[in-house]
């Protein structure tokens, strides 16, 4: 089973794997020859986007066939080898423009000619079926779908005459296919104008997505993409005119009832301009245009611009979230110590998970109480609903949160991709085949949806009953779903039509429920959602407090980092390593064994490097705070291997040799030792992240209490340099001690704090951490193995070095045992 988290991007590479399989099978939709005699067989097939493939198939001599199909074609340019293979080709440039209709003349005289009268020739022709076909000759017409595939059969010795085939619209047939859809607009458009008068402009995103479900069928049934295409046939815009047709009205016409019902309402709450219904929501039409646009570009092989069209969406996502960021003067801090933070530990302890991150969100320009859960086991939660709820109220929205462990409703987004490979790739010429077809592509994918919505509804009410369990206060759960309401300006009811396309129910069901499960009267409940008291909330520090360089904040984003490089560093050696041996040395013994070697040095050299930027930007902070220089290292205030929260130190600053004194300078801690204040020097088994784990030790007495301290200095460097450092002491000490310093001993800030035991990650554990890796691996070998025409070995042995590569980074950690407390001495160095 796949992790939740992986579902929708699962979904997502399966439809496109799907999807780029699919063009080769709708190519070869021509007839197929089950028994194939002496005569000819010629197979034509006209789309409406301008192109032809014409083919050849005989039982006997149609090999020297193939230079006379382009002129049977009349092709003259855009000419290329059909993928299908065989005798076959395809030519972009095949059809002609005539008014609103497309034709092509197809000469079969050179081809008759070449057979000397040996043989019989059985042209197949097929076309759109559009507003009409026509055909110069006399063959047999025969519907199959949205085809209609024309026969006829020239007997030997005839020479056949040229015959013209036309397919295409009269102008009074437009409006059979536009004014269907201009209902479905208008009716779109007027149900978003309801739902926002109504003050649900919130549930846009269900309109823009059930909208353009309905269009993409509507679309498809009329092939509304066909006149602009025709009408623009020979311009290079014609196939974004299309996808503009086929995918984006009903965003604007969601955006557009959106604007009108909100300026109809008398109340401000919960309204929304076209511009930011337009903004918040393109990502859905530019998702599939993403995919039908590159969809016939796979094909062709040119996967540069494949690559830009599927990029386009992630780009937007990041864009935008960049501007909303910046209009909203808005920040992110992840929050690692304080009150609010050790209270969502106990509860994520109490709700299963491990551990649990928590983000708080500060904006000058918005004051909207939200809350929600993120991939990783993280909770977001805003500034204002932190501040304006109370303490019990925080804890019931966080048990909320935590109980969803971030399950979002995928299935709504499943549902727009099966409506788009049901109606906007070749699929859809399938679908008409089928009894019920087209009835199966609209109604499925909405009941899909419909389906997800309520799923996600009933998801709410058991996270809501799960937030009273943990918290044991039903009660507050009740007067924070209030509180929250009304902060928002929200409604407690919801239209019961309006709530079948909401992922949330209302809050007034929600708080029946909640209140029949605690068996809460009437007017307890009345009470509570009434409630204008919020009590004593927690303390958050500031936006502008933010001022601390290192932090376990700043830990837990460089763990990021570093998972981030294992994972990409795993992923691009595995690719790195399969594409050498596939260019110079091949598949042999050796050469795979060198090329494991090689991957696994990769993948340390790509996470080390990334960590390593990393530290060089908190030094680069650490000096201009501190105002001194010094060596990035990180303390860990104890003398034997310790873990401290999944981290091995606890602080980090810049150590240095300055008038004869040892001198460790932190944010928080301030060290400067003479040389008669340390006692041992050693190295202790200390990272058990790292091959090289040993670690310099420094054990010291203070001068002033009398008692004994010991702290471990874990290198920060890009090479292991543990022992360096620890000549760098031994070495100071002895040439210090022969004069006295006038400057006194200074330990300040310096707090040990109580380690755990490090627990090596089981080879399970290890296991289920590599699906991400090799899964990105298996789709990327795949992707490669199409532009470069490699053989199956090359994904094979991609997913061998990279599963090679993320084990070898994680072999020490799971290798390490505890060690005895004893220390290893320090070389001894004369003065």
């Amino acid at each position: 089973m796949l992790p939740r988290n992986l579902r929708l991007q699962v979904a997502l590479f399966v439809a496109l794997a799907a999807l780029i399989a699919l063009p080769q099978a709708a190519k070869a939709q021509v007839p197929s020859l089950q028994k194939m005699g002496p005569e000819l067989h010629v197979q034509v097939r006209l789309n409406p986007t301008g192109d032809a493939i014409l083919g050849a198939w005989s039982s006997k001599n149609a090999g020297n066939l193939v230079p006379l199909l382009p002129e049977a074609l009349g092709c003259q340019s855009g000419l290329k080898a059909d993928e299908n293979g065989g005798n076959a080709i395809r030519c972009s440039r095949a059809l002609t423009k005539n008014g609103l209709a497309l034709e092509s003349v197809l000469d079969l005289a050179p081809i008759a000619r070449q057979l000397d009268g040996s043989a019989a020739i059985e042209l197949w022709v097929s076309s759109p079926r559009l507003g009409f076909e026509t055909s110069s000759a006399a063959m047999n017409e025969e519907i199959d779908g949205p085809l209609v595939t024309r026969t006829v059969r020239f007997e030997a010795g005839v020479i056949p005459a040229p015959i013209k085939i036309k397919f295409g619209y009269e102008p009074a047939q437009l409006a059979g296919i536009y004014l269907p859809l201009l209902a479905l607009a208008v009716l779109l458009t007027l149900s978003a104008a309801l739902m926002s008068r109504a003050g649900f402009a919130g549930l846009a995103l269900s309109a823009v997505l059930l909208g353009t479900m309905l269009w993409m069928c509507a679309s498809a049934q009329f092939q509304a993409d066909v006149p602009v295409r025709i009408l623009l046939f020979g311009n290079p815009l014609a196939n974004y005119a299309a996808l503009f047709i086929d995918l984006w009205p009903p965003l604007f016409c969601v955006a557009i009832g959106v604007a009108i019902g909100s300026r109809m309402r008398v109340s401000s709450a919960g309204s929304a301009t076209f511009g930011q219904v337009v903004t918040n929501y393109a990502v859905v039409p530019l998702i599939l245009t993403s995919v039908v646009g590159a969809l016939p570009l796979m094909g062709d092989d040119r996967w540069f611009t494949v690559a830009c069209w599927l990029a386009a969406a992630p780009l937007y996502l990041i864009l935008r979230r960049a501007r909303n960021r910046s209009r909203a003067r808005s920040s992110v801090r992840l929050m690692a110590d304080g009150e609010l933070w050790e209270r969502v530990k106990a509860l994520a302890s109490g709700a299963g998970w491990r551990q649990a991150k928590l983000y708080i969100s500060f904006s000058t320009r918005t004051q909207i109480a939200n809350a929600f859960a993120l991939p990783g086991k993280s909770i977001f939660l805003t500034a204002p609903l932190v501040q304006s709820l109370s303490k019990r109220e925080v804890d019931a929205v966080v048990a909320h949160e935590l109980s969803h462990s971030w399950r979002p409703n995928q299935s709504a987004w499943t549902a727009l991709l099966f409506a788009m490979l049901l109606c906007e790739t070749p699929v859809s010429e399938f679908v008409y085949l089928l009894p019920g077809g087209l009835f199966t592509a609209i109604i499925v994918p909405i009941a899909v949806f419909l389906g997800a919505l309520y799923g996600s509804r009933k998801r709410e009410f058991a996270a809501d009953a799960y937030a009273a369990a943990l918290t044991r206060d039903p009660q507050a759960m009740i007067s924070s779903l209030a509180r929250v309401a009304r902060n928002n300006n929200q409604s407690l009811h919801m239209n019961p039509i309006m709530e079948w396309f909401s992922s949330h129910p209302s809050t007034r069901k929600r708080i029946s429920i909640l209140a029949a499960a605690a068996r809460l009267n009437a007017a307890e409940v009345e009470s509570l959602s009434n409630n204008n008291q919020p009590g004593e909330p927690y303390a958050i520090p500031s936006k502008e407090s933010a001022a601390v360089v290192f932090s376990a904040a700043w830990q837990q984003a460089n763990a990021g980092i570093y998972s981030w490089g294992l994972l990409l560093g795993s992923s691009g050696a595995g690719l790195l390593v399969a594409w050498l041996l596939h260019r110079f040395a091949g598949y042999g013994i050796l050469p795979i064994l060198c090329g494991i070697v090689l991957g696994c040095a990769f993948a340390k050299f790509v996470a080390t490097t990334l960590r390593w930027l990393s530290y060089a930007r908190l030094r680069q902070r650490l000096n201009q705070k501190l105002g001194v220089g010094g060596r990035l290292v990180g303390l860990a205030m104890d003398s034997e291997a310790r873990v401290y929260g999944n981290f091995r130190f606890t602080d980090a600053g810049l150590l240095r040799f300055h008038e004869g004194r040892l001198c460790y300078q932190s944010e928080c801690v301030t060290i400067a030792l003479n040389p008669a204040d340390v006692f041992q020097i050693g190295m202790v088994a200390a990272a058990p992240s790292n091959w090289f784990r040993r670690q310099p030790m420094v054990q010291f007495r203070n001068p002033e209490s009398g008692q004994s301290h010991a702290f471990i200095l874990h290198t920060l460097d890009w090479l292991p340099t543990q022992r360096k450092l620890l000549r760098a002491i031994e070495s100071w000490r002895a040439t210090a001690a022969e004069r006295t310093s006038p400057e006194s001993t200074i330990i300040n800030g310096f707090n040990p704090v109580a380690g755990q035991q490090f627990r090596s990650p089981a080879i399970a554990v290890v296991a289920r951490a590599f699906p991400i890796t090799g899964g990105i691996t298996l789709l990327a070998a795949i992707v490669i193995c199409f532009i470069i025409k490699a053989q199956w070995q090359f994904v094979a042995w991609a997913l061998v070095v990279t599963a090679c590569a993320f084990t070898s980074m994680l072999l020490p950690a799971m290798l390490y045992r505890p060690a005895s407390p004893s220390v290893e001495p320090a070389p001894h160095i004369s003065s």
